[in-house]
């Protein structure tokens, strides 16, 4: 209901810790956003064609576009820092969507799972 009266500008107002997807059919993209703190994690694989999103890495992998080939600066992030510097994860092209933030995808742009907007949930936007 949020999104029908707001748009994108509803999510700033959510309380709580989510990670969704939502399909918005009157313009053909699918929106993904996650909570304010980052609690609940997003990750995502895009590519010309398609968009792959899940809460965790296994699923991703489970998929025959996404490749198992390690990101060698994740790795570096990862034996200097103890961590992956988001948005980057440890297998190359796949992405964590930071806190408190939205990806917009869908067909407008030209094809297919083309990337529309990737953008910060503020309030009063």
């Amino acid at each position: 209901m949020a999104y029908a009266a707001w748009g994108v500008d509803s999510f700033p107002r959510l309380n709580g810790i989510f990670a969704f997807a939502i399909w918005d059919a009157a313009q053909q993209e699918i929106i993904l956003a996650r909570d304010h703190l980052g609690i609940k994690p997003l990750l995502y694989h895009h590519d010309s064609a398609g968009l792959r999103f899940a809460s965790e890495l296994k699923p991703l992998l489970a998929h025959p576009v996404v490749k198992r080939e390690t990101d060698p600066e994740a790795v570096q992030d990862y034996l200097t820092l103890g961590y992956v510097l988001a948005p980057k994860t440890i297998i190359r092209d796949v992405y964590k969507l930071p806190p408190s933030h939205y990806l917009r995808a869908g067909g407008r742009a030209g094809q297919p799972g083309a990337l529309l907007e990737s953008g910060r949930c503020r309030a009063g936007r």
